[in-house]
């Protein structure tokens, strides 16, 4: 339930909800050391909320929101979480703008008492996260935007594997911190686009235990951003030859990344770059042909360890729009 009201230069949305949360679950398995059955796990939970956002626009350039979110627990009692995002338009060609929020989420069910790795001591992952950046409009046919990130997560819940007792278990981390930046641009005359963006992430957390999750007596720091590249660049080139033909190129480069291995240490995936090419041609307003090219060079590469991506791959055919 919610409700929206505006006046001059104000906006407000305000609500509530409520979330139930209940499963069952039975397991059974059998093998060389003979049948087992688990106790059956019934549990539930629930969630009401009540939250608030206020939105100030005015013709000297600045917005301001401003936001909350109160929510009431069965299990985990009362918690707060605040939004505040104020922005400035410079000029009609420079805008700066600041972000900065809070977050709270609570374990799962699953992650809570599940028979094999439940722990029913996890407490909320809080984070508090940061982003500032400039957004540049030099011409009307080219913009530019760089944003800057930082994120700050207590008792952040990773899945662990003691492999001295051969047993698993979701454990809170002491601390997560995440960083980097992102710039894209935009850019269109005279039938040519190009449109790309350049992303930069780096993280490190601290717990009592490593990255396979073996306790390793105290807090200790380690990279453990699974499956994101450090480095990942997107950049797209075409050309409208005429109104109806327009052909355009993509490339995409990314770096090296680490996958999660169970009960082991980490394992590398290797960077890669793909380039795709993709061509239309329109019939009228109607009907327009098409044929997409993806992985030119049939690169071999994994986003997820053990599952190739594809090679070489093209599809064609025809949109009617009506």
């Amino acid at each position: 339930m919610y409700t929206n009201q505006q006046w001059k230069n104000w906006e407000l949305v305000a609500g509530s909800d409520i979330r139930l949360n209940k499963t069952v679950q039975n397991y059974y398995s059998t093998g060389m050391f003979g049948p087992y059955t688990a106790p059956e796990l019934d549990a539930d939970m629930n969630q009401f909320t009540v939250y608030a956002s206020l939105v100030y626009k005015n013709k000297s350039g600045w917005n301001v929101e401003g936001g909350g979110r109160w929510n009431k627990h069965s299990e985990y009692g009362d918690n707060f979480s605040f939004t505040f995002n104020p922005s400035y338009q410079v000029s009609r060609k420079v805008k700066t703008y600041v972000n900065v929020y809070s977050a709270y989420k609570v374990p799962t069910l699953y992650q809570l008492y599940d028979p094999f790795a439940g722990n029913n001591t996890l407490q909320p992952e809080k984070a508090l996260v940061g982003e500032a950046g400039v957004s540049i409009a030099p011409t009307t046919s080219l913009s530019i935007r760089l944003t800057g990130f930082y994120s700050r997560t207590k008792n952040i819940i990773l899945y662990t594997y003691d492999p001295l007792n051969f047993t698993s278990l979701y454990q809170n981390a002491s601390l997560q911190k995440n960083h980097g930046a992102e710039l894209e641009w935009s850019f269109r005359k005279k039938g040519w686009l190009v449109n790309g963006n350049y992303t930069f992430t780096d993280g490190k957390t601290t717990a009592g235990f490593d990255g396979t999750g073996t306790p390793v007596g105290k807090d200790t720091s380690y990279f453990n951003l699974y499956h994101i590249p450090k480095h990942a660049l997107n950049v797209e080139l075409g050309y409208q030859f005429t109104k109806a033909l327009l052909v355009k190129t993509s490339i995409r480069l990314v770096s090296k990344r680490e996958e999660f291995v169970y009960g082991s240490s980490p394992a590398p995936l290797k960077a890669y770059t793909t380039i795709d090419l993709y061509g239309e041609y329109r019939v009228g307003k109607a009907f327009r042909f098409f044929a997409d090219l993806r992985n030119l060079g049939d690169v071999k590469y994994m986003d997820v360890l053990g599952y190739n991506a594809r090679g070489m791959n093209v599809a064609g055919g025809v949109r009617f729009e009506f």
